[in-house]
């Protein structure tokens, strides 16, 4: 790959850009004399980033990087190395909608579970198809590094209908790097290390090392006495069912708070009932700090430097992209779990199915690992979240109303086609303008 590279990053309006750039600023020894492409359709978002972008370039004395923005998505890819997704469609509006029907109709939605899920693929798979095809023309050599949600949904849409060189990631895998030293009680540093397979979202770790030693006899054997004990050891229950569905499958989730609306899916809904955790509720309440401050630091009135324990501030998501591409480049071989079609890389998993495992990256893109046989304790789910995600590709990709709602009983836990006709189509006239597949 040639030295100065070109990274189009499509979304380069968006709260999360402060943390990819924060990280490329870092970079410069792999990224020298490289370009970046911030491309958007709101230019004013678009200005606050590229200020903020050069301003973190300026702190890091990163100088060969360059940044510049535009609004035309063709000339974003043209002659890219990489390119980089990282929009929501349908943005907070449509996510309010996700949220809000299936809870009417006593289902969880969000983002990338349940209804909402469904619903998020259906407006996620035709833009970033939009994207893939116009790389396929404009920059064939390129990765396509994406960060639309949901990954494996829209990993899905892309292999079925381009050639694209894709690798589709998402941090949730990061999930145990956590919460393994709390389970043991160690102090200090410590290099966890998680090999998870699954499809997104919905992975487990088959194996668990600290420091290169394998803990995981230790961590089931710590989960067992602190179960014992009768008390909680994390502070919510969406914490707390990795302990339990660890003991039951011998085998940890991850991440575990989208186990939830599968395992304890009332306990779910009555949370969110009493104003619990939901991704717009955070989204609506973090944006306002993160936009305000994103503002001052563009105009130089406070520092370009990231807050970490904020999630939209955080650099973890500018990190993982930049590892993908510093692997490629530097063919270094680093693992990184990723989402790709299986190849029988899971053995009792189809072919064709996008799964999420780790892969070694290289010049050639992501060599996923061999991992065996997924347990067999688990398949059964496994089958289930599958369908969803395949019926919801087909549908997305056809507006096929019947495949819709076949995609929407696939979800284990819808019951009832009376309430998800229904629901079906009142989430369709809510998001019709993002949806225009299903109304030709």
């Amino acid at each position: 790959m040639a030295k100065n590279i070109k990274i189009a990053i499509i979304g380069g309006g968006s709260p999360y850009v402060p943390g990819i750039l924060s990280a490329f600023s870092k970079s410069e020894n792999i990224l020298k004399n490289s370009q970046l492409v911030l491309m958007d359709i709101n230019a004013q978002n678009l200005s606050i980033m590229e200020s903020i972008g050069r301003r973190m370039i300026a702190l890091e004395g990163a100088s060969s990087l360059n940044i510049i923005t535009t609004t035309d998505l063709k000339k974003a890819i043209e002659g890219a190395d990489f390119v980089l997704n990282n929009f929501r469609p349908g943005g907070l509006a449509c996510l309010a909608i996700d949220e809000a029907v299936p809870f009417k109709y006593g289902y969880y939605g969000q983002e990338t579970s349940g209804p909402g899920g469904t619903f998020f693929a259906l407006r996620a798979v035709p833009q970033v198809l939009d994207v893939a095809r116009m790389v396929a023309r404009r920059a064939p050599r390129a990765f396509l590094i994406n960060y639309t949600n949901p990954t494996n949904f829209v990993a899905d849409a892309v292999n079925r209908e381009t050639n694209v060189r894709m690798i589709s990631i998402c941090d949730g895998a990061f999930d145990l790097l956590g919460k393994v030293p709390q389970i043991l009680g160690l102090n200090g540093k410590n290099q966890v290390r998680t090999r998870n397979i699954g499809i997104n979202h919905h992975t487990w770790s088959m194996s668990l090392t600290v420091n290169g030693q394998d803990v995981y006899p230790k961590v089931l054997k710590r989960i067992r006495e602190i179960k014992q004990g009768g008390k909680p050891f994390f502070n919510t229950f969406h914490k707390e069912i990795t302990l339990d569905l660890a003991l039951i499958y011998g085998h940890l989730p991850s991440p575990s708070f989208y186990f939830c609306p599968l395992f304890l899916h009332d306990e779910l809904i009555q949370e969110y009932h009493h104003g619990g955790f939901s991704l717009l509720r955070m989204f609506r309440h973090d944006l306002k700090i993160h936009w305000k401050n994103f503002k001052l630091m563009a105009r130089g009135k406070i520092p370009p430097i990231l807050d970490g324990k904020h999630h939209h501030t955080g650099t973890g998501r500018g990190d993982l992209a930049l590892s993908v591409m510093k692997a490629i480049v530097k063919n270094s071989g680093e693992e990184i779990h990723v989402n790709v079609p299986n190849q029988g890389y899971i053995q009792n998993i189809p072919n064709e199915v996008i799964v999420e495992l780790p892969a070694r990256i290289t010049t050639h893109g992501a060599q996923p690992l061999r991992m065996g046989r997924y347990p067999e304790s688990l398949l059964g789910l496994l089958q289930s979240l599958i369908r969803w995600q395949e019926l919801t590709v087909d549908a997305a990709l056809t507006g096929d109303r019947q495949k819709l709602l076949q995609a929407l009983l696939a979800y284990p836990v819808v019951r009832d086609y009376d309430k998800a006709r229904a629901m079906m189509e009142e989430m369709l006239g809510k998001e019709r303008k993002f949806l225009p597949q299903f109304f030709k």
